[in-house]
């Protein structure tokens, strides 16, 4: 195995993964925190929908399938403090007169 090619594919993974949430996240009208919150959601869906089934079919155990669904909640929450930086539209409240 060669761990530069995984590194180099595991990178592309998480690049296309991060722009498939800046594109969901771009016509957001949302603070800053609700941005994070957004994409922390996400990171959430994606650790439920990867590794309940684990748990469920292949009976990995319990503390395992936490482990990893906690990994992939905090690792959105670290990248979607950046990303909501930049990306996503503050709110704006306007005066009618």
């Amino acid at each position: 195995m060669s761990m530069s090619g995984n590194l180099f594919v595991s990178f592309l993974r998480n690049l296309l993964c991060a722009t498939l949430i800046a594109g969901m996240l771009v016509p957001a009208m949302l603070a800053y925190p609700a941005r994070i919150v957004f994409v922390a959601a996400a990171g959430l869906f994606a650790g439920l929908v990867c590794e309940l089934p684990m748990w469920i079919w292949f009976e990995h155990p319990g503390r395992d399938v936490i482990v990893k669904v906690a990994d992939h909640f905090f690792a959105w929450v670290i990248g979607g403090t950046v990303l909501a930086f930049f990306v996503g539209k503050d709110v704006v409240i306007t005066k009618d007169m």
